[in-house]
């Protein structure tokens, strides 16, 4: 399955992971999670999906923080009262190193799959369920941020119905961007760089985008917040750069005047879909706003010849090869 197609089952993935996690956090009592201090961790696509989860967790008055795994293994451990790490493969070696260190810190692993390496070295696993075998995974982010706002919100006591209605939203939200994507890809598909750039909890998201960008359609790319953005980064944009930015009034200025500008730029935001701000739940409206990203990020890969380009600069180092195997089979 290529990246393409993984973005068409987004809604399915979502549908699948919604009764799992739910199963899952009220067997491992998440409840008991409010008063702690929850240090949420990852590597790659889950450190951001980290970022988000620390910010959902927040958002309902828990203390929470988000470290790569590489600060965890430093300092985390003596900043947290529990630990998440967010892995969909439980196989990252950073992943499997910081459980080996944890020293009785109560952890849990948000995976695809209780069936991996990492499951033997924490206490619970949240399973997504998100088993597409595709590099990238475009349902993979979504599923874990999913999880996490699923989380949170039982940790704080209840679960809002709206994410009853999330893979319908999506499906909705897919269906009526996918023409403003693939416009959007045409017209940047020169684009030399692409900066990415979201307030809030969509910093997180935005940093997933970039992470696509460069896996997917091989653009460089990176991610910002809003007002960091404006403090000097914003400076390299001219022509033949592109900006995506996510959010509300002033990321739309910051688009209309880096395009002013003459830098190629996508606002997406409210009147990029009216559906993404459909749910009244800021925390699901934020998770939509990746969508039309990924179509557009298919749409560029196929551009550029790259819908079935495999990862090439793959690193021995960074699986563990023979568990991960074994939680595959």
């Amino acid at each position: 399955m290529n990246f393409t197609q993984s973005v068409d089952k987004i809604p399915d993935c979502i549908a699948a992971a919604l009764p799992l996690v739910e199963t899952a956090a009220r067997r491992i009592g998440v409840g008991t999670w409010k008063g702690e201090r929850i240090a949420f961790t990852g590597i790659g696509a889950s450190l951001h999906s980290a970022h988000v989860a620390a910010r959902q967790f927040r958002a309902q008055g828990i203390v929470a923080y988000a470290l790569s795994l590489e600060e965890m293994a430093e300092t985390g451990t003596r900043l947290a009262d529990r630990v998440v790490i967010l892995s969909a493969s439980g196989a990252s070696v950073e992943a499997l190193d910081l459980a080996d260190r944890l020293h009785g810190t109560p952890a849990i692993a948000v995976s695809v799959t209780a069936a991996n390496p990492l499951a033997e070295r924490v206490d619970a696993v949240v399973e997504t369920g998100n088993a597409l075998e595709s590099s990238p995974s475009a349902p993979s982010f979504v599923c874990t941020s999913v999880a996490t706002g699923v989380l949170a919100e039982l940790a704080s006591g209840a679960l809002r119905p709206e994410w009853a209605g999330l893979p319908g939203l999506a499906s909705r939200t897919l269906a009526e961007t996918a023409g403003p994507a693939r416009h959007q890809a045409r017209q940047m598909a020169g684009c030399r760089s692409i900066d990415v750039v979201g307030p809030g909890i969509l910093h997180g998201v935005a940093g997933e985008i970039a992470l696509l960008l460069r896996e997917a359609a091989r653009v460089p790319a990176m991610a910002f917040g809003t007002r960091d953005y404006l403090h000097g980064p914003l400076e390299s944009l001219e022509a033949g750069h592109g900006l995506i930015t996510l959010g509300g009034a002033r990321e739309a200025m910051l688009a209309k005047d880096m395009d002013a500008a003459g830098a190629l730029t996508w606002h997406i935001g409210a009147d990029c879909a009216p559906v993404m701000q459909a749910s009244g739940h800021a925390g699901i409206d934020a998770l939509l706003a990746i969508l039309p990203a990924e179509q557009f990020i298919a749409e560029l890969s196929t551009i550029r010849g790259l819908a079935d380009a495999p990862f090439r600069y793959r690193q021995d180092d960074t699986k563990d090869r023979k568990d991960r195997a074994r939680a595959l089979q």
